[in-house]
């Protein structure tokens, strides 16, 4: 609290950015506890810091939501294609494989991607 005490009288965009180094570097400090020490040492200034922060969560999750999307996205892909690739060249794909396609990882959809190339059969694909 005496850190916040010491910011008495800064910008708020100062206080905000000090609001956001204290979410993001000091592990033990939650939101509720940063919010319970602004309320005491600066209670004209809480809802301005805090909104400030939650808006840079909001930000943050937004960011991870979209990277996460695009390896999904890809993930999808590849699983779409070999499992195209397969029903045109194998002919119907069985239900078991079409399971372990979806949900397998993108290094291992590119290994029976590079795998199918060659294969024989559906088999030669996945051993």
């Amino acid at each position: 609290m005496s850190v916040l005490t010491d910011l008495r009288g800064v910008p708020d965009y100062f206080l905000q950015a000090s609001a956001n180094y204290i979410l993001n570097r000091w592990v033990p400090v939650s939101r509720k506890d940063l919010s319970r020490a602004l309320r005491v040492a600066m209670p004209d200034k809480e809802a301005v810091v805090i909104s400030k922060a939650a808006q840079e969560f909001i930000k943050e999750g937004e960011r991870r939501g979209v990277r996460k999307g695009r390896k999904e996205a890809t993930l999808g892909t590849e699983a779409k294609i070999l499992l195209l690739q397969l029903s045109q060249k194998f002919g119907p794909v069985p239900e078991g494989v079409e399971k372990r396609v979806r949900v397998a990882a993108l290094g291992q959809l590119e290994t029976w991607l590079d795998r199918f190339v060659e294969a024989k059969t559906m088999e030669d694909v996945f051993s």
